[in-house]
């Protein structure tokens, strides 16, 4: 079973292959810490090792469904967590909140909230998606020590 706002730390020990040249090593950690496009990819295959109780459905609007429950995983980067339907993020797209939170009551969601800025160490939350959505109205989760730090219980990386 999984708890909502429960910390889960996790160590991805041999991602890399030892013969794997340090810069190469060194510029795609960055871009795991960085980036949620080259991070997301890499945290969905190891949720299914950290919680086994967890299937990968990739269905719209949600990832993972056990325990009754359905999960749609965000990354946390340096620039924080949209949590909103990936469709309404980037550039010239437009964050509707109240779609996203009709979205979220509808479908019962829970947010897998991933932070990989200090990779290989990842941190993991559940959080209640109308929690969420209640909290950042907005559908955005600033990168900051108040918010990195209520939600994994660590400062800003930097």
């Amino acid at each position: 079973m999984i708890e909502l706002n429960k910390v889960y730390t996790y160590k991805i020990e041999t991602f890399f292959h030892p013969q794997c040249p340090k810069s190469l090593v060194k510029s795609f950690t960055d871009k795991i810490r960085t980036d949620g496009r080259a991070s997301s990819p890499l945290i969905t295959s190891y949720v299914g090792e950290w919680f086994p109780d967890l299937e990968y459905v990739d269905q719209d609007y949600i990832d993972f469904k056990g325990f009754g429950l359905n999960i749609e995983k965000k990354m946390f980067t340096r620039n924080g967590c949209k949590f909103c339907p990936s469709y309404m993020v980037g550039s010239g797209r437009k964050i509707e909140p109240e779609v996203s939170r009709k979205i979220c009551e509808e479908n019962n969601l829970i947010y897998l909230l991933a932070d990989s800025n200090e990779f290989p160490n990842v941190k993991v939350i559940f959080v209640d998606g109308m929690e969420l959505h209640e909290r950042h109205k907005s559908c955005s989760i600033g990168y900051n020590n108040k918010w990195r730090n209520f939600y994994f219980g660590c400062d800003v990386v930097s």
